[in-house]
């Protein structure tokens, strides 16, 4: 049976790399395949719809505390609050919608600088305080609890890649946008320099959860597609170190992603991986722990070449046709 990309409609595919999941979820081997005509990839075979609800409560994405849980808190408040800042420069407005806010982070650090902040999560209730819950919506995205046209800013952080269907997601939120609203749109990039050094390795590949692989061409297809208008991109570093540590420990012969499976207490690693080689991953990922300096002097290059392993993309809702 064809498969058509849902950019261009094409059905000619051609094989990128084959990968199992980097944290342990399954054993299985997923393709990924990019359309021939527009550049596109997405993952092969498609999980099913209960596969994918299953996924996001194991592995890596188990929602049980983990190994330092205050330590990776304090790390994820300044990672939330540099975001923050970075929205704050492309847009006066102060209401905001964030659509796959996850355990709502990025929606605390907003509501608590001011900002009128709400999210959207479809697979797990957001874990947070009592006073934040009004704050977060489940459900079906098109019938959300807010006016239409009502909304300053919708963010996207590393959420689209997830979705079945991009170009039904973005339509079903622009009708929350204000006429003058921003859409921001955070993905790993496809593209990337390690993407293409690490393939299978990689570590933002997340085989089955990342259905789609992006680039930027791809994302601003999409996005006018579906009644956008790209109006930048920017390459940030911040994710960049954490990348090419852990892909290049993985290339290495590591544990799949080890520091990251270690600090969420990943038993699937523990069970698949011989004390041999969690010794050697150990060994292997001090010494790169230790290159720290020369993985971000790298970071900073590849950020300024647009080869950063992440983009953003800002759009701006087409007026609907009168």
């Amino acid at each position: 049976m064809k498969v058509y990309c849902i950019n261009c409609g094409g059905s000619s595919w051609a094989e990128m790399w084959s990968g199992t999941p980097l944290d342990y979820t399954d054993q299985g081997t997923y393709d990924v395949r990019q359309c021939k005509r527009c550049g596109l990839a997405r993952t092969f075979p498609w999980p099913e719809k209960d596969e994918m609800a299953v996924s996001y409560g194991r592995g890596a994405y188990n929602p049980v505390k983990k190994l330092c849980a205050k330590a990776l808190e304090v790390l994820t408040q300044v990672s939330e609050q540099k975001k923050l800042r970075r929205l704050a420069r492309a847009t006066q407005g102060r209401s905001l919608l964030d659509i796959g806010s996850g355990k709502g982070r990025f929606v605390r650090v907003a509501n608590d600088h001011c900002w009128n902040a709400f999210g959207y999560e479809p697979y797990q209730e957001a874990s947070v305080p009592q006073k934040y819950r009004s704050r977060f919506f489940g459900g079906n995205l098109g019938d959300l609890p807010l006016k239409e046209g009502s909304v300053d800013v919708v963010t996207m952080w590393h959420v689209l890649e997830h979705i079945p269907d991009p170009q039904v997601t973005l339509q079903s939120v622009r009708k929350y946008l204000k006429d003058d609203g921003l859409l921001l749109i955070a993905v790993p990039n496809v593209q990337s320099f390690l993407a293409k050094a690490a393939k299978r390795w990689w570590y933002h590949l997340d085989v089955p959860r990342h259905l789609w692989h992006f680039s930027p061409e791809s994302v601003s297809t999409i996005l006018v597609s579906a009644g956008y208008e790209v109006t930048g991109a920017s390459y940030p570093s911040n994710q960049n170190v954490t990348s090419l540590w852990m892909s290049t420990g993985n290339m290495m012969g590591c544990a799949h992603n080890y520091p990251w499976n270690v600090l969420r207490l990943n038993r699937n690693m523990l069970r698949s991986v011989s004390i041999l080689r969690l010794v050697y991953s150990t060994i292997v990922h001090a010494l790169l722990f230790i290159s720290v300096p020369v993985l971000y002097l790298t970071s900073r290059v590849l950020c300024m070449l647009r080869q950063s392993d992440t983009f953003e993309i800002y759009a701006k809702k087409k007026p609907s046709p009168s």
